[in-house]
Order: structure tokens, then sequence, then C-alpha cells
């Protein structure tokens, strides 16, 4: 855009893109293509539910008058939700549900595999192209700064990188021994120039590492040239589990209740199962716990950690058979029995 007027002149994708055939340079407005509107049946939509771009920055540099863009590059298979589905307040109604590559040759029909990459773009604004691009090792990336003649980047495999900003060039690759999501910045102080970035995983993607995962844990880096060795975090302990915990009677009704409702409504931050997660693992609650688990749910007993109560869209009812789900789940799991739930009854209780 015309900074001044506001004026629209350049309107290029950086990523694979098939949901618009391209922008009315007039209006701004992007030409929708009819081929994947996905509310009658699935349809393969570039770029995924991720973006061609998320949060992390972008940076400019005016001695190369490049755009260093952190670039998503994969397409998501998306469809509509199954009739019946109501709008729930304050409920994630995303109108869609999806799944990221690798997509079979049917879906496919002839296209090439999509990409599941993340990667630095060097993109020239004037000329509407990239001029260089660097893959990253995950698809997760942090943002770009740009210092002098070198772009900075760090990623979630834990190292901060440095390109040579005219041509791409890689110059600097340093573990950090860290998630790196966050954009470094650069400062100077009694002559000496300094690289700081925070790390550690949080935010959207905090759903992707465990709390034990020493990967993930935050931590502020500071760099110099010259500098000593970066201390790297302690190594990863293994995770006692608590006393396996007491069964809940409920029929099976009530457990697959429990499951759907967990799924919709809990699963996007406690993953299913106990898998990896920033946010607490609910297949590993202590007793103590469960039985508080009305409070916690429906009163937002822990509101000051962040849980909030949830009283206004799960009933008393819901609130109990997603306990009994997990409890279930957890003691089917963890006697080796599967992931299947089977009806518990009273007698047994």
């Amino acid at each position: 855009l015309d900074r001044n007027m506001g004026e629209l002149l350049r309107a290029n994708p950086y990523t694979r893109i098939n949901w618009n055939t391209g922008v009315d340079m007039k209006t701004g407005r992007p030409i929708m293509n009819p081929d994947v509107d996905y509310r009658k049946e699935p349809k393969l939509v570039w770029p995924s539910g991720a973006g061609g771009h998320g949060w992390a920055p972008m940076a400019f540099s005016p001695r190369t008058g490049l755009v260093y863009i952190p670039t998503y590059d994969a397409g998501m298979k998306l469809g509509a939700p199954p009739e019946g589905v109501t709008f729930l307040p304050g409920n994630n109604n995303q109108g869609a549900h999806g799944q990221f590559p690798p997509f079979s040759a049917e879906d496919l029909a002839g296209r090439e595999q999509s990409k599941f990459e993340g990667r630095l773009t060097a993109w020239d604004p004037v000329k509407g192209e990239a001029r260089w691009t660097a893959k990253s090792p995950t698809f997760l990336s942090g943002g770009a700064m740009v210092a002098g003649d070198l772009v900075f980047q760090g990623n979630a495999a834990g190292y901060l990188d440095a390109f040579d900003a005219a041509s791409g060039k890689r110059v600097a690759h340093v573990f950090i021994g860290t998630v790196i999501l966050a954009a470094p910045m650069t400062y100077e102080l009694d002559g000496v120039q300094y690289v700081a970035v925070m790390a550690g995983a949080g935010g959207p993607q905090g759903g992707f590492f465990s709390p034990d995962v020493v990967a993930s844990r935050q931590r502020l880096i500071v760099l110099k040239v010259g500098g000593g060795k970066i201390p790297l975090p302690a190594e990863r302990q293994a995770v006692a589990l608590p006393p396996m915990p007491r069964p809940i009677a409920a029929n099976a009704a009530v457990l697959k209740r429990g499951e759907e409702l967990f799924m919709d409504r809990c699963s996007r931050c406690h993953v299913a199962g106990g898998a990896v997660s920033i946010y607490p693992n609910l297949w590993a609650m202590p007793q103590a716990t469960i039985d508080a688990f009305e409070d916690i749910v429906g009163k937002g007993a822990l509101a000051y950690g962040g849980m909030a109560g949830f009283s206004d869209n799960l009933t008393p009812a819901d609130i109990a058979a997603i306990k009994a789900f997990v409890v279930n789940d957890t003691i089917s799991r963890r006697s080796g029995k599967g992931s299947e739930v089977k009806e518990i009854s009273r007698s047994t209780h």
C-alpha cells in the first residue's frame, strides 16, 4: 500500500495459495476461487489454517529494500462441520475442521503434494517476488530482525540463525537449546553490540510442547561476539505418575457424551490421552484434583491461574460426564487395556 494515500500497489502471493485467483487492484478485494468452497464437501486449501504468515514479526532492511517474512508453506483439507452444530458463546466456533498434509493421491487429483515447511522469505516488494529463501528445520519459526547487513531468526529446533541480508547465505547457526518463537532484538552498551532473544514455547504453539520438555522453558538469551559458551537447560527428568485414580460409575452413553464434550470443549488445550502440551495433563491428575474437578471446571476455582469456569456453557451433568470419561480412560490406558473406555457399573465402583 502507498503509506500516504493507501493506494494498493502490489498483491503478490509469497507462498502457495489457491483460495483466491488474484486480487482486484481497484478494490483490494480477493477474487474468490469457487473450486475450494468446502461448505458442501471437503476441499484442499492453500495456505492452511496456520496462514502463510502468522504472528511472528517480519522485518525490513533499508539497505537491501527487502522484507523478511517468516513463512508457512502448507495446505489443509478443510470441511464444514456436521449439520446440527450450534453456535456456543465463548466456544471455539470455527465453522470448519481441518487436516494437515500429506494428502492422499485421491485428494490431490494430480496436484503437487503439499509441503509442510517453514522458511524465511526475503521478499522484494517492488518486483513482487522472492529474492531468496532459507528453509527452516521446523514448521514453527520465530520472528525476524534485521541488524546492519544481517537477518536473525530463531526456530523451534532451538537454533538462532544469522543470514547475509542480501544473498541469504547463512553465516551463523547458534544452538540455544530452547525453542525460539519470538523475534530477536539488538542493542549497544558501552560500545559492545548485543543480540537478545526470548526463548521458550508458549501462546498458540504451547500445545505442541510438554511442560517437562526442556526446549519449552522460558529463557532470555543475550549474545555478543566473543561471548562465553551458551548454558543449556538441565536434562529432562522423568515425571512420576500419581497413584491410579478411583473409577467413576458411568454407563456407556455417559462416557461417550463425556468424550464428545472433551474433544469439542477441552482438547484444544488439554490433549486427549495425556499427550504433549504445556497445559495440565488431565490423564495424570492426582485424586485431590479429580475430587475438585467440578469446582475447577464449573466454578472456576483455578481461574487465577488461567483456567476459567465453564458453567455458562457446560451443565453439571456435562462436567460429570467429562470427568467420568477422563478418569475411566486414564484407568483403561494405564491398565494396558487400550484407549477404549468401557462402561463401569455401580457394582464395581
